[in-house]
């Protein structure tokens, strides 16, 4: 895809924006599991309570009513780096842009054919469990598309969705090496378009 095929593609993606998803989506995994996806959809946005239920059956998290006011880490593309603790995210591949009253990173299908948002959570404790979770917009060429979540720590799970689509991807990692934990998010198939808003790093107590 060209170029201006891309800026045209995402001039009809931020039409759609302004009218807001189609759908909202949930789906929790634990990354060291046995890649179990627990998913929800909903014509509405996914609350708490819609979020714990679905992490419930992935891990006993502990308190419930505070877990997600918890995050040590967040990420956003105004905020893409985190001094302490040390985190910080990449965007792989040419066709990402930055669209700042929204605080938005954005990726077009073009001709870069593997784009890849890297996320770098530095300086972790081994023998933790942490909560990743991964905040997009996605919108698929035409039935399935798939996200694919992959962790340092952990084996890559598959997300699927379809049309045009807010995706709440909460993970479930447990850090092996002190120096990071490394979550990547990228395309997996079907998938036209990507719009990145946050990403936030928990580590869960008593688990």
């Amino acid at each position: 895809m060209a170029q201006a095929d891309v800026d045209r593609e995402l001039e009809r993606i931020h039409e759609q924006l302004l009218k807001g998803p189609e759908k909202w989506m949930h789906h929790a995994a634990d990354l060291t599991g046995d890649g179990h996806v627990l998913s929800s959809q909903s014509d509405r946005p996914i609350s708490t309570s819609d979020r714990l239920t679905r992490l419930g059956g992935v891990i006993e998290i502990g308190p419930p009513t505070w877990v997600f006011d918890l995050a040590e880490r967040t990420l956003s593309p105004q905020v893409p780096y985190q001094q302490s603790p040390l985190s910080y995210l990449d965007a792989y591949g040419p066709t990402w842009a930055l669209w700042p009253e929204v605080n938005r990173l954005e990726w077009a299908d073009g001709a870069f054919p593997s784009p890849e948002l890297d996320f770098w959570f530095r300086n972790v404790t081994v023998g933790t469990t942490a909560l990743v979770s991964i905040y997009v917009t996605a919108a698929t060429t035409g039935g399935t598309g798939t996200l694919q979540v992959r962790s340092s720590a952990g084996t890559p799970v598959n997300f699927p969705f379809t049309g045009f689509t807010d995706l709440t991807l909460d993970v479930i990692v447990r850090p092996t090496d002190p120096y990071a934990v490394l979550v990547s998010l990228q395309p997996a198939g079907g998938v036209s378009y990507i719009g990145f808003t946050q990403v936030t790093y928990t580590t869960l107590p008593g688990v």
